[in-house]
């Protein structure tokens, strides 16, 4: 695939085959998801395959993503439909994509449409997934090497796709609840990526605001922006995050546990199960229904 930075005005060459083609082959990955006792699936719509140009919507791709809906019905399990998972069109790219709020309409007319067209199939409706990785990753130089289109580094640019996502949020949350209210009560939530945070120092007060300060932003702060628009929250949960500090300075550094020997996975991330207790236990506050739609360790 060719693809171009509409930001730098580059022309970019990758390859990419098939992978598992659980394109074509969804009901096969079904049945041996049932065969595990599998009771429920979460799955990704395209948006870019769905309305591949702006305003034209493509009903042939709009009656697959319902065969593969109706295809778990039949199978008797639920569905967990996420509607924006990292992609956007490349006309949306080329209008500023998320960095302008007035193209916050164009999700919501994407999502109006797919919503009518599932709500009969739809058990938990997740409008986008870790909003707080997509501007990390897009906008604030990702993570080492990682970086992802657009490719930018702007901390203005990283809080207005931010804001701008948690009012698509909003708005789709409301929307949803109308179209769907009348069939049955929708479930309609996000799933976001949280870590657990900590200090080596745990006895020192600075050192705690610090990790305090990290877990509101990165975990709870998308939250604060849409709150009263959850009936359920994702856990997304991967890795634990450890700061030093040395004396005598300000900003800690980020441990690599790489030099102490540590468990690691393949990412890099400290493996460390306990963690995911940790940050429940701080979820549990928001008294809604806490779903774990990410989990688990990158190993070969």
């Amino acid at each position: 695939k060719s693809i171009h930075n509409f930001e730098k005005g580059e022309e970019e060459l990758f390859l990419s085959g098939k992978g598992p083609d659980h394109y074509h082959r969804y009901e096969e990955d079904f049945d041996i998801a049932k065969g595990m006792y599998n009771n429920a699936h979460r799955l990704s719509l395209e948006w870019s395959r769905i309305e591949p140009h702006e305003g034209i919507f493509d009903q042939q791709e709009i009656e697959h993503y319902r065969k593969v809906l109706l295809a778990l019905r039949t199978r008797g399990m639920k569905s967990m439909v996420t509607l924006h998972h990292f992609t956007n069109p490349s006309w949306f790219a080329r209008k500023g994509g998320w960095g302008k709020r007035k193209n916050v309409k164009y999700f919501l007319r994407y999502v109006e449409r797919v919503v009518h067209e599932y709500a009969d199939l739809v058990d938990f409706w997740i409008t986008v997934n870790e909003p707080n990785v997509y501007v990390q990753m897009g906008y604030l130089g990702g993570w080492g090497a990682q970086h992802w289109p657009p490719e930018e580094k702007s901390i203005v640019k990283t809080v207005k796709v931010f804001l701008n996502m948690a009012r698509a949020h909003r708005k789709v949350y409301r929307l949803i609840h109308e179209v769907c209210s009348r069939q049955k009560k929708p479930m309609v939530g996000i799933a976001q990526s949280f870590a657990s945070y900590a200090t080596t120092h745990k006895h020192n007060l600075y050192d705690l605001f610090i990790v305090f300060l990290v877990d509101n932003i990165a975990n709870h702060s998308f939250f604060y922006l849409t709150k009263g628009a959850h009936d359920f929250i994702g856990l997304n949960y991967y890795f634990r995050v450890r700061f030093f500090r040395k004396r005598w300075t300000l900003i800690p550094r980020v441990v690599d546990v790489s030099e102490q020997g540590r468990d690691q996975s393949d990412m890099g991330a400290e493996i460390y199960p306990h963690g995911i207790y940790s940050v429940l236990m701080d979820l549990g506050n928001y008294g809604v229904p806490i779903y774990i739609t990410e989990n688990g360790v990158a190993e070969h």
